[in-house]
């Protein structure tokens, strides 16, 4: 059986909320009469599927939540390797000559 599109929703919050708000980002703001509410979300799919995984035993928490920290490290490194690649190039290229 399938589930709902807000049911997911829910599921989905209530794991961010578990796993410390590391599954879900916020990428802008819509101004409501006051508060501020989050119009997007963005999901990691590879932490999401990391984070996802059924944990049997208790001494295994540890372990999965290490291997969700390291997806988050490679992501943020694999950003910040996009992020200065241009300085780079243009840096050699200055060399260059």
């Amino acid at each position: 059986m399938g589930v709902g599109h807000r049911q997911a929703l829910r599921l989905l919050a209530r794991r961010n909320l578990e796993v410390g708000g590391r599954l879900l980002r916020k990428l802008g703001d819509k101004r409501m009469p006051g508060r501020v509410q989050a119009s997007k979300w963005l999901v990691s799919t590879e932490v999401f599927h990391e984070l996802m995984r059924p944990t049997p035993a208790p001494s295994e928490r540890d372990i999965a939540n290490l291997r969700a920290e390291v997806v988050l490290i490679n992501e943020k490194l694999e950003a910040l390797r996009k992020a200065v690649r241009p300085l780079l190039r243009q840096l050699a290229e200055q060399n260059a000559t």
